[in-house]
């Protein structure tokens, strides 16, 4: 018990701690030790740390938007749901590895803070179908990360943004059309981001884009010409398809993650990156956009 009473204290501590950092550092208060099982109590997202800290736990949770994070022995876990669906405990005594001063769970056990500011507006797990829940605009990517499919949502102007399956993202102003599923349903790995979790199969992992940057459905724009391309790419700091792709569309999504440059390509296909020319000029591009066929979008191998 009184080791118990020691990690009361010590959790206090921290949140006053971090409450008092500067204004960017996320707030988190110590709740308390709870059991957990096979079906953990936070079970949105799992992912472990050989030198675990409270810090990176909490700022990891925070990073995707969760309520809450667990922490025992190495292994960190995130979500906003019940983490007391399996009752109290007074067993967590185990040291992370990352600063022994700390405690980090216990058998069975996990020691739970909740985020007061996490850093993206996580609404929910929510149900797709073919006759999309959200249907204001949608692309994939294999550099998905939530935080790339909020900001380019934000930027085409649209009230939220889902991404599923990892690599896909979609934007729209309504996303309950099938209701909500458990978190869990929400596991997918980002594959832009190590150990985040972008959605799941038919699964919408949902945010809202309010405060998350203007609307730049209009970036001014010098087009710069026709460009040549390989399959080692021109413009590398990110990419994406869609079938409703536009020449606007692209120069929001690369404005929005701040890239200098934007560049279509074979209809349906935007690159962002800070340099283009890396292959030399080429006299045209003629393949009309998949979003807008008033408009070219580049052409094979060549970016607009």
């Amino acid at each position: 018990l009184q080791d118990v009473m020691n990690w009361i204290s010590r959790a206090a501590i921290f949140s006053l701690l971090l409450a008092n950092e500067a204004s960017s550092q996320t707030v988190a208060n110590g709740l308390g030790c709870f059991q957990d099982a096979g079906d953990h109590a936070l079970g949105a997202s799992h992912f472990s740390y050989a030198d675990q800290t409270i810090e990176t736990c909490v700022a990891r949770c925070a990073d995707m938007g969760f309520k809450y994070a667990g922490l025992q022995a190495t292994h960190c876990f995130c979500g906003s749901g019940k983490y007391d669906k399996h009752g109290a405990a007074n067993n967590c005594y185990f040291r992370c590895a990352g600063r022994t001063t700390q405690i980090c769970g216990g058998p069975s056990a996990i020691n739970v803070f909740e985020i007061e500011n996490p850093s993206m507006d996580l609404i929910g797990c929510y149900e797709d179908q073919g006759d999309r829940a959200m249907t204001g605009y949608f692309f994939e990517s294999d550099m998905m990360t939530n935080k790339m499919c909020v900001q380019t949502c934000a930027a085409l102007g649209f009230a939220y943004a889902g991404t599923q399956a990892g690599s896909q993202c979609f934007c729209g102003d309504e996303y309950k059309k099938y209701g909500e599923l458990v978190e869990t349903k929400c596991r997918s790995p980002c594959p832009g981001q190590v150990g985040h979790v972008c959605g799941g199969g038919w699964a919408n992992q949902v945010y809202s884009t309010a405060g998350y940057g203007e609307e730049l459905t209009d970036v001014p724009a010098v087009k710069v010409g026709c460009w040549k391309d390989t399959g080692t790419r021109a413009l590398e700091a990110m990419w994406m398809t869609s079938n409703g792709m536009t020449n606007a569309r692209c120069r929001a999504t690369c404005a929005a993650n701040g890239n200098k440059y934007a560049a279509t390509q074979d209809g349906s296909w935007c690159f962002c990156g800070d340099s283009y020319d890396r292959y030399g000029p080429m006299l045209k591009c003629t393949t009309k956009c998949t979003g807008d066929d008033s408009e070219t979008c580049g052409d094979g191998l060549l970016n607009q």
